[in-house]
């Protein structure tokens, strides 16, 4: 009897640390709604896709409504956003929008940072967001990310897929043909090199009576300009870029 109930007791407590570590492990949403604006379908839709498309190409689309970002510029607060939030994948793009200021932010990570992919994607979402249709803005970015990403990794080919031993035969042909090539090209200008001896002294180089120095003057043929940069502290708006090394992201105001 002691030793079944040890078992069940056992038992809970290994169910109860895996449901534990699995509920610190995925400690967020992927679409969070804070200002309200979407919908409960379409929330729930785009959690779906998002979810799905996690598990297949290892990469999170999230996406973030607020208004209000702690007076904190929106690029700051949506890496800071990002950073809280402890995402299980190595590659993310984050969608920020601010519906107060209307604002927007793409905040991307690992191989999702690549700024025509976030030029294509912004293109996608930002005519939904001037017409303040957040649903269609955020369902928006996720078809265009989520396609243009898939097609983007259908394109790249493992390398196990090439062996090198398959191409060895190849190579050595066209190298073989290139040295051909090379040696055939260089004997021709060769056999056209007209011989010359060099001259012993410096004046069997110069004709006698072709030289007489009549005048004297100093010409002088460069000159040295400092120039000293004005900063100019002026900033102007709309869409703006950065990011290093694997970390970047474009927003602006809509």
């Amino acid at each position: 009897m002691k030793k079944r109930a040890f078992c069940f007791f056992f038992a809970v407590l290994t169910l109860f640390t895996v449901f534990s570590a699995s509920a610190e492990l995925y400690t967020y949403e992927t679409v969070c709604d804070m200002a309200d604006v979407l919908s409960s379908s379409s929330e729930l839709r785009l959690r779906q896709n998002a979810t799905s498309l996690a598990h297949e190409e290892n990469v999170e689309f999230l996406i973030l409504t607020t208004t209000n970002t702690g007076a904190k510029p929106i690029d700051r607060y949506a890496e800071d956003y990002y950073d809280s939030i402890h995402v299980v994948h190595d590659s993310a793009l984050l969608l920020v929008i601010d519906v107060a200021n209307r604002e927007y932010y793409l905040y991307a990570v690992g191989e999702a940072y690549w700024e025509g992919y976030l030029i294509e994607v912004e293109k996608a979402f930002l005519p939904y967001l001037r017409n303040s249709d957040y649903e269609g803005a955020c369902e928006a970015y996720q078809a265009t990310a989520i396609s243009l990403y898939s097609y983007r990794n259908s394109l790249s080919v493992p390398s196990s897929d090439y062996e090198l031993a398959d191409l060895a035969v190849p190579l050595m042909i066209v190298l073989v043909v290139a040295l051909l090539i090379a040696w055939g090209v260089t004997a021709a200008m060769k056999r056209k090199m007209k011989t010359a001896r060099p001259k012993r002294t410096a004046h069997d180089y110069v004709r006698e009576d072709s030289f007489a120095l009549r005048e004297k003057s100093d010409l002088y043929l460069y000159c040295t300009r400092t120039r000293v940069r004005v900063n100019n502290n002026s900033s102007s708006g709309g869409s703006r870029s950065g990011g290093g090394g694997s970390r970047g992201g474009r927003g602006g105001s809509f």
